[in-house]
């Protein structure tokens, strides 16, 4: 079934995630009305209301603790799951952490008749009771059942949530609400605690003070700011450094909110828009590789597991069978056979001679129901012997294609995940594109109407002249060969002419060439104006006020740097070490981050990487133009 609510956190160290899930696991049981006054163990399956089941199994392989604690109502013709697993790392090495995660989902039940009725769960009364009792985290985030107030009078909180919103391992999403001057704090933070209430654990929340509002604008870029009274959501991998990537962090604006607010009520409304944005987040979200690995276990764990029972029925064991040998049955005339085949009469198996090892009688015993060992029931247990190993060979070659389907899995949820975060980049750049063809347009439209209004009707409606450098390329190899051939006179390609053509190879329809090339002819219209002595900023200021008939690019498709993470990484460091002329540097390497997006394709996403030296020797080296390079979300 798919979940229509996941949460993933991470309990303290000196929490024992095992325990405490099963201990509030059991709380949150004891509260449901079906459930009664049941006793259940980790083990087993167990019928504990009407139409409920419960399974609980547990894992510990020596390095790692894990709990998996499941209930399946099927009552109003609804199929309803909640899910319980933690897992526990059993000393400082081992795999598995302290992770809780909890998967709620409801679906129509067609045993029932009902096949269309599909419902989103709230947030469940489990989720709320164990972020109240556990001060639970992702990464440096801080998932609480309520949003955290950053006040602006405590000098560290703006920098935590600053740390926070910048943070390269967290997962979940945070929501910043900005203040609103001459609204009381507490007021507010009750509001966006109305705001977010359908979205407990999915999200880290946070809320400021005007003081602290005006200390995290300090930090962050124009991109990102959050502007005051809106509720900003900053997805996982911010970008602080590249302008476009504010887009992705989407503001639900002031009017929204006011709209919500009526009298001490939240517009439920607002509530399941954030909310059903929050589970559609979670549910698109992987699962973390530790967790993929409890799970697998979990999975096999539980197909071990005996058969459902009731937990409060109990009955004695079933007496030993007798020794037929040793009973005389009245109904049988004296001479003839029982059906085990013992008796006077009939066929009389063949004993078997000599002393027997212990044990072997009451094996026997166990298996045909009598004591007596025979050639017959030698034979017998050798086929049983053949019947077990060929059972045993098929259940290995089955153990095997399962390890195989686990690892097919393993790989479809990669290229999955990767093929999400290609498409919402892709949205990203096409979003960009669509608002900067609009505002072109309405540019284009203006300028006609002034050229006609000036008599200058025949100019505006011509079309340009040629421009030998305006040809569009029809590949990345014809990119590489024109800038070989010194087309453009500021630009210079100094890097590896392999990455480009793997580019190549994954192209289509060249439109990696196009963006690519019009980037180029950016770069060497800013480096000529520069020479003209008509612009003296830098790359990203030109991108932005370009002189008049000089190209530009859009600079959302434009990063000046990459972030410090990146660039104290050793490895990641070292890829962006790329080749200069000696004039430029001794070692003829240099660090270059600053880089443009060229597009976006799944883990390729091609970067073109590049040198600002137009103050040395009036030039742009390109050093580096393939797939992404390795950074922080590799």
């Amino acid at each position: 079934m798919t979940p229509g609510y996941r949460a993933i956190f991470t309990v303290p160290a000196d929490v024992d995630a095992v325990a405490f899930a099963e201990r509030e696991f059991r709380t949150w049981l004891r509260g449901q009305p079906w459930f009664g006054d049941h006793e259940w163990e980790v083990g087993g399956h167990y019928r504990v209301g009407d139409g409920v089941e419960l399974s609980t199994v547990g894992h510990n392989d020596g390095e790692r603790a894990l709990l998996r604690l499941r209930t399946a109502n099927t009552a109003n013709g609804r199929v309803s799951t909640t899910t319980l697993t933690a897992a526990r790392a059993l000393h400082s090495r081992g795999k598995g952490g302290q992770r809780v995660w909890i998967d709620v989902g409801s679906r129509p039940d067609p045993a029932a008749g009902n096949e269309t009725t599909w419902t989103t769960p709230a947030v469940p009364k489990l989720a709320r009771g164990m972020l109240a009792a556990v001060d639970a985290v992702d990464g440096r985030a801080a998932v609480r059942p309520a949003p955290t107030r950053v006040a602006g009078s405590d000098p560290a909180a703006v920098d935590d949530l600053y740390a926070v919103i910048t943070d390269p391992d967290r997962a979940v999403p945070v929501v910043v609400a900005g203040a609103i001057a001459g609204v009381a704090p507490q007021r507010w933070g009750e509001a966006v605690a109305g705001v977010l209430h359908q979205s407990a654990g999915l999200q880290a929340g946070y809320w400021l003070d005007e003081q602290a509002q005006a200390e995290l604008d300090a930090l962050l870029p124009d991109s990102h700011r959050v502007p005051p009274g809106t509720l900003r959501t900053f997805l996982p991998d911010v970008r602080r450094e590249d302008p476009a990537d504010g887009r992705r962090h989407r503001m639900l604006s002031t009017t929204a909110i006011n709209q919500a607010l009526e009298g001490e009520r939240i517009d439920a409304r607002l509530q399941w828009v954030i909310g059903n944005a929050m589970r559609a987040h979670a549910l698109k979200r992987s699962l973390p590789k530790e967790l993929r690995s409890a799970d697998r276990a979990l999975v096999r764990a539980e197909g071990a597991l005996p058969p459902t029972s009731s937990p409060t029925a109990w009955a004695p064991p079933a007496p030993a069978p007798a020794d037929p040998a040793e009973q005389t049955d009245p109904a049988l005339p004296a001479g003839q056979t029982d059906p085990a085949g013992n008796g006077a009469g009939g066929h009389v198996p063949e004993p078997v001679d000599g002393p027997l090892p212990p044990g072997v009688e009451r094996l026997f015993a166990d298996l045909f129901g009598s004591a007596a060992v025979t050639a017959e029931r030698v034979a017998d247990l050798e086929r049983l012997a053949a019947a077990g190993r060929d059972a045993s060979s098929e259940q290995e070659k089955l153990q095997r294609q399962l390890d195989s389907a686990e690892s097919y899995w393993i790989a479809a949820d990669d290229d999955l995940a990767a093929a999400r975060a290609s498409l919402e980049e892709t949205e990203t750049e096409h979003a960009i594109a669509v608002d900067e063809l609009s505002q072109a347009r309405e540019r284009i439209r203006w300028l006609q109407t002034q050229l006609v209004k000036h008599g200058a009707a025949e100019a505006a409606y011509s079309q340009p002249s040629e421009d030998a450098r305006g040809q569009r390329p029809q590949s990345l190899m014809d990119v590489l060969e024109r800038l070989r051939s010194g087309e453009l006179r500021y630009v210079r390609f100094t890097g590896d002419d392999k990455p480009v053509q793997e580019l190549a190879n994954n192209e289509g329809l060249g439109a990696w060439a196009v963006t690519a090339w019009d980037v180029l002819l950016a770069l060497d219209d800013y480096a000529r104006c520069k020479d003209d002595g008509a612009f003296s900023g830098n790359v990203h200021t030109y991108l932005s006020n370009a002189p008049q008939g000089f190209r530009t690019v859009g600079p959302q498709t434009h990063a000046a740097r990459e972030s410090d993470t990146v660039g104290k990484h050793p490895r990641m460091r070292r890829a962006r070490m790329l080749p200069v002329p000696p004039e430029i540097s001794a070692e003829q390497r240099i660090y270059m981050d600053a880089h443009f997006r060229i597009g976006s394709y799944r883990s390729i996403s091609p970067r073109l990487y590049y040198h600002d030296a137009t103050a040395a020797t009036g030039t742009v080296y390109v050093g580096y133009l393939g797939r992404h390079l390795e950074n922080t979300q590799s």
